[in-house]
């Protein structure tokens, strides 16, 4: 479940032009899930995920309907890239978005979406004070399994892409829960554009560049925030944790995983 940020107060042509980007972020989802299609990753998972969009004013809901004999584990961090990308080109383009990703049974009747996935999304998309995604509790108990878990790139992904956080919840308390790390595809991005940019500069170069475009970025789209004044509080929640996802998740190790060219290692020219 993904909610645009910054709605209220809005003119209505302002309403209008955010009603298009969302439109984009739907397109980019499935753009991306298009893409791993086409590079064999859902095949290679035994993923058939099925996918239906639910529009309620600012709020989408993205359904992915899964079998029993596909894997949960695998699927989640399919997930994570498809809205770990697409969450980046909304903070590049607009609007802002706050989500949660949650797992269990629901029900399709009469144009409504029912059940206990339905109310533990609804109950939690809004509680987090920030822009990001948190996992609600179903999924959070499954990734942490999955970091604990016996097969370790499992465990490795899952513990990258969705790390524990203190997260600031509106009761203005502060509460561990497991994340989206966006920052890791903000700075996937930056990695791959200059990579493609700058082919003759040697590979710590162009690591050291993308990290400095990434963070020069991130800190423009948010500073183009336009939003009431409480709603800045958002902003700052958003910047605290990419520059703590630089330090405490295995960032570097995930970016030599998903670019391995742009590793040291001798066999890629380092």
């Amino acid at each position: 479940m993904l909610d645009a940020l910054g709605v209220r107060g809005m003119s209505a042509e302002e309403l209008k032009v955010c009603a298009v980007k969302l439109k984009g972020v739907e397109h980019c989802i499935a753009r991306e899930e298009e893409k791993l299609r086409e590079r064999g990753v859902l095949t290679s998972l035994g993923l058939r995920p099925r996918r239906t969009n639910y529009k309620f004013g600012d709020t989408l809901v993205l359904v992915w309907e899964f079998s029993q004999a596909e894997s949960k584990c695998s699927l989640v961090c399919v997930l994570a890239e498809i809205v770990g990308r697409s969450f980046c080109v909304a903070l590049r383009n607009g609007p802002f978005l706050r989500g949660c990703i949650s797992i269990g049974p629901y029900v399709e009747a009469d144009e409504r979406f029912l059940g206990d996935l339905a109310d533990e999304a609804a109950e939690w998309y809004e509680r987090a004070d920030w822009i990001g995604v948190v996992l609600c509790p179903t999924a959070d108990m499954l990734v942490t399994a999955m970091a604990k878990g016996p097969e370790k790139a499992l465990s490795q992904l899952a513990a990258g892409f969705y790390p524990e956080y203190d997260v600031r919840l509106k009761a203005e308390v502060k509460h561990p829960v497991r994340v989206l790390n966006w920052p890791f595809f903000w700075r996937l991005k930056a990695l791959e554009e200059v990579k493609l940019r700058e082919r003759d500069l040697d590979a710590a170069t162009i690591r050291e560049k993308a990290k400095e475009q990434a963070l020069s970025s991130v800190l423009v789209s948010l500073a183009d925030w336009k939003a009431a004044r409480g709603d800045y509080a958002k902003v700052h929640a958003a910047l605290r944790f990419y520059e703590w996802a630089q330090t405490n998740t295995p960032m570097e190790e995930l970016l030599e995983r998903a670019v391995p060219e742009c590793n040291d290692s001798p066999s890629n020219g380092g």
